[in-house]
């Protein structure tokens, strides 16, 4: 069914959001301009490999090798290439005024396209043309009939949409390898990482951060939203990922030490900036990667007697107060000494009181200043 002018350019650019098959954009494409043979490519012209091609009614020219775009797509190995390339923009060219019979005969990019197909009359386009990026087509009949003086108005005016379809088709394609890539390095990485954008709302959490904020205890997740505990923290959080402009921005400031209602070891935050990165199209932009550290995990073990004889412990809260840097809660602490629950209650007091903290935080400090 042959679409009308408005719902084909619909289709084009959902089509190249990834909202609708693009093959079926084309065909619909070459309906509108009488069942023409119809070739698109785009991409980067100096490595062929990275060239997109896409056709309809070209006997399969869709699925080149990498070595037959290199072919197609090198000035070096096709001259005719280069008379494509001074072409104007966004105008359909008959091939008579780009390419002669010869170059026709010639041209691995005419042999390996519409040579397949027999076609000999066709129109040529340049789309968009830069150092980096190419993006190009050709559209015509079988055999030796001409194209429709009517049918050449239609495709002119669907030209300029199609331009665009191939732009962002592209940019997406890019910005979602990017993405991928970045993801894969990100959930490999051996930190805590959260990529946020200004608002705080998260973009992308590893598995390491993803476990931080399960525990929420001072770091927190409401509505795809980083939340801290502490409103202070959370107000210079936000300060810190608002400065950031752009990708070279790094924050001097200290880091940012998230207090934890449990009483242990606060989370350390990072900031610095993600502008840029993996932005897809009609996505939030990233400002920051938040890099949070758990000075638990470093899994400490201070010396008994070294803390019986600094701190004044006995040697059975000495033996308590060992494992409080590493952040156990009193069951866990409770279950690896063989005690009771209350029996830790009870040491831990004692020790607060001897070391004169105000909380366990306190005491893991002055454990770990001890050490360091």
């Amino acid at each position: 069914m042959s679409l009308n002018f408005i719902d084909l350019v619909s289709l084009t650019y959902d089509s190249a959001l990834g909202e609708a098959d693009w093959n079926d954009a084309l065909s619909a494409i070459s309906t509108f301009v009488d069942s023409s043979a119809l070739l698109l490519v785009s991409g980067n012209p100096k490595d062929g490999t990275a060239i997109e091609s896409n056709s309809v009614h070209l006997n399969g020219s869709a699925s080149w090798s990498d070595a037959t775009h290199a072919d197609i797509f090198s000035v070096e190995r096709n001259p005719a290439l280069s008379s494509v390339l001074r072409m104007p923009l966004l105008r359909t060219i008959d091939r008579r005024t780009v390419l002669s019979d010869s170059e026709l005969r010639n041209s691995s990019l005419t042999k390996q396209t519409v040579g397949r197909a027999g076609i000999t009359q066709f129109q040529m386009f340049v789309t968009e043309r830069s150092s980096d990026f190419l993006a190009a087509g050709l559209f015509g009949k079988p055999g030796k009939d001409e194209l429709d003086t009517d049918h050449v108005k239609k495709f002119a005016l669907l030209l300029p949409h199609i331009a665009r379809a191939q732009r962002m088709r592209h940019e997406i394609g890019r910005h979602r390898a990017e993405a991928e890539g970045l993801q894969s390095l990100f959930q490999g990485l051996s930190v805590a990482a959260i990529i946020v954008n200004q608002d705080l709302g998260v973009l992308a959490i590893n598995e390491n951060a993803e476990r931080i904020v399960s525990e929420n205890d001072g770091i927190s997740m409401h509505s795809k939203h980083l939340r801290l505990a502490n409103n202070d923290q959370l107000s210079r959080l936000k300060l810190e990922v608002r400065k950031i402009k752009n990708l070279k921005d790094v924050t001097n400031s200290s880091p940012i030490s998230v207090l934890r209602p449990s009483g242990l070891l606060p989370y350390s935050v990072r900031v610095y900036s993600a502008v840029g990165i993996c932005n897809l199209p009609g996505a939030q932009s990233a400002a920051a990667c938040l890099i949070v550290s758990n000075p638990t995990t470093k899994q400490i073990l201070v010396d008994v007697s070294y803390l019986n004889s600094a701190l004044g412990l006995t040697p059975t809260e000495a033996v308590v107060a060992q494992l409080i840097p590493l952040a156990m809660s009193k069951l866990d602490t409770a279950k690896r000494l063989g005690v009771s629950l209350n029996t830790v209650k009870y040491h831990h007091a004692n020790i607060r009181q001897k070391l004169n903290a105000r909380n366990m935080t306190e005491v893991a400090q002055i454990i770990l200043r001890l050490v360091n």
